[in-house]
């Protein structure tokens, strides 16, 4: 006769309190198992409670959704096994407080997952383990596998059936240095702390801190330092390493100050790059510039490296600034020359070393190899591996790292077996999610078999 046991919500009514339970199951196709401790196994189903510390397997042909306290969702697929190692959720908090932390391991197989509260509010407290990748997931929509020659037949399956799509960066530009904090908000509000390697796309803006600045590697190798106290917009960035002189480079200085130098669009059509402010415009010579504009709409800009053309917007009067020179006007002022530009703090971005390939570089791998691949639906991922590799990815970006820890790097195509991969998107399951919430308190009883 088989067993049953209960596990209880956040409270127990008799016995006190218990530990907080991580999630819930919201759909099994097939055969699933959950191992707490040195329990045996018990049979995953719908409602059944998740908790830190349980093992998750799926058999082959199989698959799980998992729906974890703080809105997380997760598709475990067919053979997979996955560790709950952290969960920690403390609910809702202020923007400025973390939110929890969670630690899962993926021993074999793959999932997919589109995370919650916890990685929103903490761009560090969210990961995922593998033998040789760590997976730091920021506010992320992802694919995740281990492949052991499984992938392969798939990719080799699908030649000649579907197209393969470039494995194109969309981001604009990428972290490359960073002191104090910064931060990005996006076009669709969303406000993200700046970690070294994380991306920006055209309509994002950048903010600092006191005694903060941020180096802005740009995907034609400009180089821009945010200083202090500084709020910029990236209002456009249209770059095709193909053929440089069509991009655009247009950014906005809301307040405080850049220091830029200028990359392939700029020497490729200097026409096609611009720095804006509220009361003028920077027109670039091949240059390296710094341009600052206050509250009280004083702007100054000198040069250190070719030339720069800045136009006053009220007079529409326009200056040449060259090397060692400085320009600059107050309110009610016309524009003229100074002595020089007291606004430069932050590093010079000429004296910054930037691996152009580690941020935006593409290598030969076909989707045949074994190791661990990642699809980024939506983005940032910042992927350590052994050794000391890191890797990061934005929207609709693969990566790929090999389990001797020797090879990584970006697919110049995105494999076939993810475009091939029918496991559900654990968001999109809409009949599934019929159970109620988990809530932080209550009585809710869920029976496992």
């Amino acid at each position: 006769m088989r067993g049953w046991f209960c596990v209880l919500g956040f409270l127990l009514t008799l016995s006190g309190a218990s530990a907080e339970p991580a999630g819930e199951v919201l759909y099994v196709d097939g055969v699933a198992t959950v191992q707490s401790g040195s329990a045996s196994p018990q049979i995953l189903g719908k409602g059944v409670i998740v908790n830190q510390g349980d093992v998750l397997t799926t058999a082959g042909g199989s698959f799980a959704v998992i729906k974890y306290a703080d809105g997380t969702r997760m598709t475990l697929r067919p053979d997979t096994q996955l560790v709950v190692r952290t969960y920690r959720f403390r609910g809702a908090v202020p923007a400025t407080e973390s939110a929890g932390s969670m630690v899962f391991e993926l021993l074999k197989g793959g999932l997919r997952t589109v995370t919650g509260l916890i990685s929103k509010s903490d761009s560090r407290a969210a990961v995922i383990r593998t033998a040789t990748a760590t997976v730091g997931i920021r506010g992320t929509d992802l694919d995740l596998r281990l492949c052991n020659g499984e992938c392969s037949r798939e990719q080799l399956e699908a030649l000649g059936k579907r197209t393969p799509r470039l494995n194109s960066p969309l981001a604009s530009a990428r972290v490359v240095q960073l002191q104090g904090q910064a931060y990005s908000l996006g076009i669709d509000g969303t406000r993200h702390p700046l970690l070294v390697g994380s991306p920006l796309y055209a309509g994002d803006t950048v903010e600092t801190g006191s005694a903060s600045y941020v180096v802005l590697g740009f995907r034609d190798e400009t180089k821009v330092t945010v200083q202090a106290q500084t709020r910029a917009r990236v209002d456009d960035f249209v770059f095709d390493e193909r053929n440089p002189g069509e991009g655009r480079f247009l950014l906005n200085l809301i307040r405080g100050g850049l220091r830029s130098l200028t990359g392939l669009i700029g020497h490729a059509n200097r026409d096609h790059v611009q720095i804006r402010t509220a009361t003028a415009t920077v027109g670039i010579r091949g240059s390296g510039f710094d341009v600052f504009q206050d509250e009280t709409e004083t702007f100054t800009g000198s040069t250190w490296l070719g030339a720069m053309a800045v136009t006053q917007l009220s007079s529409g009067e326009t200056l040449e600034v060259h090397a060692s020179e400085a320009a600059g006007f107050g309110r009610n002022e016309h524009l003229h020359y100074v002595a020089a530009n007291p606004h430069t703090d932050g590093p010079r971005p000429d004296t910054v070393e930037v691996d152009w390939h580690q941020l935006f570089g593409r290598d030969s791998f076909d989707g045949t190899e074994s190791g661990v691949w990642l699809y980024v639906h939506k983005g940032p991922v910042h992927v350590d591996g052994l050794n000391g590799q890191s890797l990061d990815a934005g929207d609709r970006e693969v990566l790929y790292f090999d389990f001797d820890g020797k090879v990584y790097g970006r697919p110049i195509l995105i494999p076939l077996f993810f475009d091939a991969d029918d496991t559900p998107d654990p968001t999109q399951i809409y009949h599934f999610d019929l159970i109620t919430e988990i809530k932080p308190s209550g009585v809710d009883v869920v029976c496992r078999p």
